[in-house]
């Protein structure tokens, strides 16, 4: 029903943080559509840009959390090791 954003800076990092209130993954044996690649993606470009993704149920409430934290000098257009996707 709620889902809160927050991007910020910390300290020389930038902060992406996006936390709901559902149920969190779907159980296991549930019927849903074919799996993605959305989050095993999320895991490598933050990697890639020297940060770090933290996914998964929150631990304080039920839902979802999905924080990501790069840091600021992998943020400049020059030193960015993802391309961005063809026009």
């Amino acid at each position: 029903a709620r889902v809160d954003v927050h991007v910020g800076v910390e300290g020389d990092a930038l902060v992406c943080a996006v936390v709901d209130d559902g149920c969190g993954p779907a159980a296991a044996g549930a019927a849903r559509a074919e799996p993605g690649q959305g989050l095993p993606n999320l895991y490598a470009r933050a990697a890639a840009l020297g940060g770090r993704a933290t996914i998964g149920p929150r631990p304080d409430a039920p839902g979802f959390a999905v924080r990501l934290v790069v840091p600021g000098a992998a943020l400049h257009a020059d030193s960015s090791p993802i391309e961005a996707p063809p026009t």
